[in-house]
C-alpha cells in the first residue's frame, strides 16, 4: 500500500500593505488530498488551513507574492509537523476509506 499526498491550494489571502511590505499573506486555506493504492477511487482530505503570522515578516524573511511557490507554502502550513506525523496523517486517511466506499455504494445502490 503506497500513499500519495496532493498538496493543493484553495485560496490566499493578502493584506494590500502590511506596515510597506506589500500583499503580504496572511492566510491560507490550502489541504492534502491523500490516496493510496489499495483504494484507487477513493481519497481523503486532510485540512492545513492556517492564519500566517505576518507580524514576523523581516527583510529576511520577505518574499514576493509572484515568487512563492506551493513548495514554500506547503512548508509554511506544515512547520514542526515531523515525518511520524505525516504517516500518521496517512494512515488515518485509510481508516475513513472503508466507509466512504461503503457509503458510497449504498447511496448509489439504494
Amino acid at each position: 500500500m503506497a500513499y500519495n499526498r496532493e498538496f493543493i491550494v484553495d485560496k490566499i489571502y493578502v493584506i494590500d500593505d502590511f506596515h510597506g511590505w506589500t500583499k503580504a499573506i496572511a492566510r491560507v486555506e490550502a489541504y492534502w488530498k491523500i490516496t493510496n493504492t489499495e483504494y484507487p477511487k477513493g481519497f481523503k482530505n486532510y485540512d492545513l488551513t492556517k492564519d500566517l503570522p505576518i507580524e514576523d515578516i523581516t527583510r529576511d524573511t520577505w518574499i514576493e507574492i509572484n515568487e512563492v511557490t506551493n513548495n514554500d507554502i506547503e512548508t509554511w502550513l506544515t512547520v514542526g509537523m515531523t515525518t511520524q506525523d505525516k504517516l500518521e496523517i496517512e494512515l488515518k486517511s485509510t481508516n475513513t476509506k472503508d466507509i466512504e466506499s461503503l457509503m458510497q455504494f449504498l447511496n448509489n445502490n439504494i
